[in-house]
């Protein structure tokens, strides 16, 4: 007998006129994904097809709805259906028919991004559990993102934490939050400079399952791709999507023969200071104007400075080179 049970958790348990050899490992789903894209007030048909590996015993299903949740490392927390403000599962209306399929009623004023995991359960045959025989079961989750479009699509994310962490190479860290409505997967890099602002890396930025859920956090890490000599640097985390800058934050740290030094003070101090930092000047064809920089020392002894004009040009980073 099959029924369909519709109240906070939408549950279809089906007594499929499949078969499979192995109890625990005795079917497979597909696909294990959907992707919808579904107008305020539109709807969306799936089907999700069984396979059974051989033919012995009947195989019982049970489909529920649940939430989930990818944490910072990229693993998945399951939750009950609802914990989540960008759930669907309420959207998700399963048919009662002989294979799995199901409807997704998407209602008015709704934007963005929503999200849902159709899990399918192998239970147990009613004859082993009526004999209290020991049972495995095993089940597939099938995750469903669903854009709402036309509709208000905000891609945003912030910087939550940049750390730099010691080991045979310093890790960087950028710790990710989507601020925005919709998922995606921003691109993150680190630009190492010294302290006289000269580029010495670029480090590219890596997450497992990198798509970021709305409301989420995710870690970003890369390690330095070359040895830099000891001293003082200066890493800026960047994120962008699309070709659209969206985020950047800054981390100081203090190399010594390649290795990260914890208790060293991150920024030393200046010998010196100056001002203006930056000079505009407007000069008609072969005039003259002139410009005074004042410079202050900030140590006890004499210094003498030397200045010095150099073109500079723009790089690929918006970083003056």
């Amino acid at each position: 007998m099959r029924r369909v049970v519709l109240a906070g958790i939408i549950c279809l348990s089906l007594a499929l006129l499949l078969t499979s050899d192995s109890f625990s490992q005795g079917f497979s789903v597909s696909p294990l994904q959907f992707d919808f894209k579904v107008a305020p007030g539109g709807s969306q048909n799936f089907s999700i097809r069984l396979a059974n590996f051989q033919a012995r015993n009947r195989l019982h299903l049970e489909i529920y709805l649940v939430d989930f949740l990818m944490k910072a490392n990229g693993s998945v927390e399951f939750l009950p259906p609802g914990a989540s403000e960008w759930s669907c599962t309420d959207w998700i209306r399963p048919k009662e028919k002989r294979a799995i399929s199901g409807r997704l009623i998407v209602p008015r004023g709704v934007s963005g991004g929503r999200y849902a995991v159709i899990m399918v359960h192998h239970l147990p045959p009613p004859n082993r559990l009526r004999h209290m025989e020991p049972v495995s079961t095993d089940r597939l989750a099938i995750f469903v993102r669903t854009t709402i479009v036309p509709g208000k699509i905000e891609e945003k994310i912030e910087i939550v934490d940049f750390k730099v962490l010691p080991g045979k190479t310093p890790l960087f860290v950028a710790s990710i939050k989507n601020t925005g409505n919709i998922h995606f997967a921003p691109i993150g890099k680190v630009i190492i400079k010294d302290k006289l602002g000269g580029i010495k890396d670029r480090i590219s930025l890596q997450a497992s399952r990198s798509i970021i859920l709305p409301g989420a956090i995710r870690d970003f890490r890369g390690t330095m791709s070359k040895k830099l000599p000891s001293g003082e640097y200066t890493a800026e985390a960047r994120f962008h999507y699309d070709k659209r800058k969206l985020t950047r934050e800054k981390a100081s740290f203090f190399l010594e023969k390649g290795f990260l030094v914890k208790d060293r003070v991150k920024t030393a101090p200046h010998l010196f200071s100056f001002a203006p930092s930056s000079l505009k000047v407007k000069a008609a064809p072969g005039g003259l104007r002139s410009s005074l920089i004042g410079v202050k020392n900030l140590s006890e002894t004499r210094l003498e400075i030397k200045a010095e004009l150099k073109d500079i040009s723009v790089g690929p980073d918006g970083d003056l080179v």
